[in-house]
């Protein structure tokens, strides 16, 4: 049985973000650095949105490209990604592959809402 539960407005809120804002994405790097801005993956994005998470600065100031601050703890930014999104390692794997382009990402956050509907139908059945 798998116990996780997928945050389906989060997961829907970073894949309409990286859709109207391509430029702000880059599946190859949690967080880079641009001459016109910040990039972040999906993993990234999921944790720039979130409310209790942020990327790790540290005592002289630098910010981590892959530590994050999450709920009092300092943890890579894949674990912390995957807790705020609520999803599995596998489901993860998929969603935070460099090489997926727009379209397989929009795939893969589909069939994870879809089978977190289906287990919610399941369950109040």
């Amino acid at each position: 049985m798998n116990d996780h539960k997928p945050d389906v407005v989060m997961l829907r809120r970073v894949m309409t973000h990286i859709k109207d804002h391509p430029e702000t994405w880059h599946q190859g790097s949690w967080r880079s650095k641009t001459e016109c801005g910040t990039r972040f993956c999906f993993a990234g994005w999921a944790v720039e949105f979130a409310e209790d998470a942020c990327f790790f600065a540290y005592e002289d100031g630098y910010v981590s490209n892959y530590m994050i601050m999450y709920k009092d703890d300092v943890i890579e930014a894949e674990i912390a990604a995957r807790k705020i999104l609520g999803i599995s390692y596998r489901d993860a794997e998929n969603l935070f592959n460099a090489g997926a382009d727009i379209d397989e990402l929009e795939d893969i956050v589909d069939q994870i809402c879809a089978d977190a509907s289906h287990r919610t139908q399941e369950i109040t059945s």
